[in-house]
């Protein structure tokens, strides 16, 4: 939201004037993994594409999985 705030800013001089702040919905996305507060890509976007958080550097799995542990 602060990204779509500034870029509005520096266009436009004023706030609101993007496109895409005028939309009726907005929807957020909060992909943490389990254990940090930051993602890294592969924790990120399989949170976004199978609603499940995971470790950082764990792919389409739970939280249970490990990083590098095959079993």
């Amino acid at each position: 939201m602060s990204t779509l705030s500034a870029a509005s800013l520096v266009g436009y001089g004023e706030p609101l004037r993007l496109h895409v702040q005028q939309w009726p919905n907005l929807g957020l996305s909060e992909t943490s993994p389990v254990d940090a507060f930051v993602s890294d890509p592969a924790n990120g976007m399989s949170a976004i594409v199978t609603s499940v958080k995971t470790h950082n550097g764990v792919i389409s799995q739970g939280p249970e999985a490990v990083r590098r542990r095959t079993d």
